[in-house]
């Protein structure tokens, strides 16, 4: 089975990413897949919720949502990169 890297640009997302986070797991549970968080400068407490769920996550100065797309593909290990912005 070939691995899907899902990347998922955020900012100032802290209420949605738990109940997202639950959805994706079980939509892609058939599936070899990850899903990488790439916060775009929040100021909420969104690194505390994303890093709770054992994500792969990183933080990045406000760039957009470009800057951030590459940095999810530059994180990802998957054959396949699909992108879900906030």
């Amino acid at each position: 089975m070939k691995k899907l890297s899902l990347v998922i640009c955020v900012y100032n997302e802290e209420p949605n990413i738990k109940p997202l986070a639950e959805q994706i797991k079980i939509a892609l549970n058939d599936y070899d897949y990850e899903a990488i968080y790439v916060d775009d400068g929040s100021t909420d407490d969104t690194k505390r919720i994303a890093t709770a769920y054992n994500l792969k996550y990183k933080f990045q100065q406000n760039a957009g949502v470009s800057t951030a797309r590459n940095a999810g593909i530059e994180l990802s290990s998957g054959e396949f990169v699909a992108f879900l912005d906030s």
